[in-house]
Formats: C-alpha cells, structure tokens, sequence
C-alpha cells in the first residue's frame, strides 16, 4: 500500500475505523454521552476555540534523530506476553517546534548524548529484557548546530515522561523552563526512586533543581492553541503528550510513549513493562481512548515514538514540516 511520509499508522482510513468501532462500544455500554464530553472532549475545549490560522502560532517543526534502542523480547512491550522473544528496534525521536513569535520549543530530549561516546553504547537492564541504547545518527547537540540552533536559543521545553530515552538530555539546556506534569515530577523524584542514566556519565541527566513548570492537566503552551500538552497518564503517573498545529501539515499528535509500537494504536494492547498495575492499565487504556478521539476530531496525524515503520516516513532535520 502506497502511504504518505506522514500517514500513521497504516492509513486514516483505519483510524477512522476504529473511532466508529470504539463509539459503538460506547453506545452498546450506555454510557452516557455527558460522561464522555467531561472525559474527551472538556480538556481541549480551549484549542477548539483558539485554533490559530496559518499565519500566527507555529511555523515548523524539526523532527530529530534522539538515539535507537534494540531489545531481545518484544514481549516486554505487548501485554498478553505477544511476540516473546522476538527482537525489537525502538527509535527515538524529539521534536523542535518554532513559534512564529514566541521562539523555540523542544518536546522530550532523548537518550543521553553522552551514549553517542561509549564505544559499545549503553545496556540499559539486563540483555533478555532491557534495551542496548545507541545514538548511531549523532547527537541532539549537533543536530541543533546543522540547524543554527544553539541551546541557549531554547528556552522553553517538555517532557512526556521521566524514562531515560526520553529525558536523557535535560541537562544540556539548564536554563530553559521545563513544562511537566506534577504527578510526574513527584514520581521521579519520589524517595527511594533512581532516576536511569548510562554508568559513567559525569553529570545527572535531569537535576531535581532544574526550572520547572509544574503542569495538573492539559496546557495551551503559547496561549494561542497551537501547542498543548495533553495528559496520557499511564505509562508513567504523569505522562503528557503533545498536540501541534502546523499551517500545511494539520495536526500532529506527539504520542510520547502512550503507544510504543504500531500494533500498540491498532489493537489496543498495553506496554506491560515487566507487568503494570491494574491502575496504571486503566490508565493507559483511557489515553489511548483519549489520543483516538482527539486524533478523529482535529484530523490529526499520530506519531509513534518508537515505531520503526513510522520512523522511516519520517523527514528528518534539516527538514522542517510547516
């Protein structure tokens, strides 16, 4: 099937498909329609109203190479223990969002860039369930530099959740205020929980005093509608996604981890990692919920983060999407 570079996953087609297949399940369940508006559609209310027009808001948006993970068990990744003991690729991408007005915006930081100078890369966990990390395609920093972007231009950033191939990178804008959910702030600093980082990095990848912006929900970033941060929790306490506004390109949704894989978005499996708590199941599977219906209401494109399929019909920086 011939697909568009940014056509996630399969087609809209399928997506379309599984919102009218997931509002039958809803309609056969009874559930009632004021419950679903307080849970789907209230906390984006305010983008409804601000949808900026193409010439305010974002102007473009740099996808860049942040690292590639491999792991033995793909089982690790699919609830149900599908596909054990098979292999699995994980890319890792951050996004560069320019605000016509506002200046830079950086959504996750990938693995670390300090990866990119062990010669045999980072073995994050044991070989049979953790993931051996890379950064075959440089670092976040001289991606930036190919760009004429240095890190004191960016001064506002976010995270989408505290797990090592996501926030590796903090530390190399100190000063830029860095928007994250409460929850997830209190998880990761939470007594007793360890923050992972490849042994032998001199410095901590994310300083419990860097500037934060303590996030409780959904936030319109620029105040115009053109970026919001959109709670997913699940995967972690205080997982966030990202919605985007481009004047060509539409919507994007940056899922974070929300879903890991493809199949995650097709068929509703939840990433177990090593097991999850029924809550944090519930969790997971009402973001995913969440990212279906915002994706059929703005027709919004779903970038997976860790989807190899996807990461190919990537364009990557020096390319921008506008």
């Amino acid at each position: 099937m011939s697909c568009a570079p940014v056509c996630y996953p399969k087609s809209t087609q399928i997506l379309m498909e599984k919102i009218v297949i997931k509002q039958i399940r809803f309609t056969v369940l009874a559930v009632p329609a004021l419950f679903l508006s307080t849970l789907f559609v209230a906390p984006v209310s305010r983008a409804q109203s601000t949808e900026p027009t193409q010439t305010t808001g974002v102007d473009k948006l740099y996808v860049l190479d942040c690292g590639l993970g491999h792991g033995n068990d793909m089982g690790h990744v699919f609830e149900n223990e599908v596909d054990v003991g098979v292999p699995h690729d994980d890319p890792v991408h951050c996004y560069l969002i320019h605000h016509a007005t506002k200046g830079w915006f950086l959504f996750d930081t990938g693995i670390s860039d300090f990866v990119a100078s062990m010669s045999n890369g980072w073995q994050a966990g044991d070989a049979s369930e953790g993931v051996h990390w890379t950064r075959p395609k440089g670092t976040v920093l001289s991606q930036l530099v190919a760009i004429g972007v240095k890190p004191s231009d960016i001064h506002m950033m976010a995270l989408s959740h505290s797990h090592p191939d996501h926030m590796g990178n903090i530390e190399e804008f100190p000063d830029a205020i860095l928007y994250v959910q409460k929850d997830e702030y209190e998880f990761a600093f939470s007594p007793g929980h360890v923050l992972s980082q490849p042994a032998g990095q001199p410095w901590v990848s994310w300083r419990k005093e860097h500037p934060v912006k303590l996030l409780i929900g959904d936030t319109d970033v620029f105040g115009d509608g053109s970026v919001m941060l959109i709670a997913t929790p699940g995967h972690t306490p205080g997982h966030q996604s990202c919605m985007v506004h481009l004047p060509q390109t539409g919507w994007v949704i940056l899922t974070g981890d929300a879903f890991h894989k493809g199949a995650n978005f097709e068929w509703d499996r939840v990433p177990h990692l090593d097991g999850m708590d029924t809550i944090s199941r519930l969790e997971t599977l009402t973001s995913m919920q969440r990212i279906y219906y915002l994706a059929d209401h703005f027709h919004a494109q779903v970038w997976i983060n860790h989807d190899p399929t996807d990461s190919a019909k990537h364009q990557y920086a020096p390319f921008s999407y506008q």
